[in-house]
This record gives structure tokens, sequence and C-alpha cells, in this order.
């Protein structure tokens, strides 16, 4: 699962680099990844897979730490009236280009906040509670949440489910590659938690 999230963020990325529009948005949703959305996966697809691998703990952590910072700066930045431009440092020009409900293509808060708790959980990986519990699991089961309404609200039309506010809303592949991120999570480590 894994290595599918890392294919579609570097078809994301080509798709930007390259402006082809059927990789950016294989759906022709109102919106397309966006390229910082891209390289949070990444690191996240390759955290949780040096996270497997005990010998590279400490550089998963370093990328997940990586993940949480740019989700907080994005979600912290909108929370308090800041706009932090965290996600335009990639294809400034062609971000400005593509808009969206006339906005520039920008990280829309819910993934914003789905990055947060990406970042926590993969922190959050190996620890168990006293009841052989793992946080990151719950964690996994509102990032799957949060995917699942994006994707029912793309299928339905109801933008309420994958938009938030006046700001653009979440891509549809951006909340498949959650949705495939949370299972990950919950089949990384399969034998504890839920």
């Amino acid at each position: 699962l894994t290595i599918i999230i890392i294919l579609i963020s570097l078809l994301v990325l080509l798709g930007w680099q390259f402006g082809i529009d059927l990789l950016k948005d294989p759906f022709s949703t109102t919106v397309a990844m966006n390229p910082v959305s891209a390289i949070g996966f990444i690191l996240s697809g390759i955290s949780l897979w040096l996270f497997t691998n005990t010998a590279y703990r400490k550089t998963a952590c370093i990328l997940a730490a990586v993940v949480l910072l740019v989700g907080l700066l994005k979600f912290g930045g909108l929370a308090v009236g800041l706009d932090l431009p965290i996600d335009t440092f990639l294809f400034t020009d062609k971000l400005l280009v593509a808009k969206a409900a006339n906005l520039p293509n920008r990280m829309a808060p819910n993934t914003a906040f789905c990055f947060v708790l990406t970042g926590v959980s993969l922190l959050l990986f190996s620890h168990e509670n006293s009841k052989k519990q793992k946080p990151s699991h719950y964690l996994a089961l509102v990032i799957v949440l949060m995917g699942l309404l994006s994707l029912l609200g793309y299928l339905y039309r109801v933008q309420s489910f994958y938009g938030f506010l006046t700001y653009i809303p979440m891509a549809a592949s951006t909340a498949i590659c959650f949705f495939l991120f949370a299972i990950s999570i919950l089949f990384a480590d399969s034998g504890k938690g839920i």
C-alpha cells in the first residue's frame, strides 16, 4: 500500500512538472493534489516503510516529524489567521494558474489536519499502552474516516464532505492516499492493536 501511495504521489509531481493534467488530477474533479501534499505522502510512505525495519527508526522519526511540521504549519496558520505559504514553494507559478473555485491550488485545511494526524500516528507507531492498544491505530481510524468522507462527498457530490468553508476541497487523489495510508498503518502491525 505504501508503494501505491508513493507511486501516486510521484505521478502527481510529474504531472505538475510537465503540465499533464491527467497525472495531476486523474478524476477530473475540481482540484488537483497540491505538490507539497504529494511530497508529504512520499515522506509518510517512506517513514512507515522504515518503521517496519528496526534499523532505520531514527530516519523514520525524522521523516514523520517533517510531515507533522508541514501539517502543523499549514493547519496552525489557518487556525490563527496566518497565510503561511508552505504549500506553494513547489511549482509556485503553476499553482497560481491552476485554480479551483476561483482560488489558487493550496493545501486544504482538512488535508493539513490529516497530515498532522499522519505525522503523530507515525511517531506513535511503535508505542503500545498497558492494554496492548496502539494509539497510532486510533489516529489511523480518524484519517480513514476523513478520507472516506471526502471520497463519498465526491461520489455523491456533497461539497461539505470534501470541502471546508470557503477553502478549496481535498483532492480526490489526496483522499485516496490518506485512506490507503491509514489502512497501511493498521496492517503494518496487524497482530497488535485494533
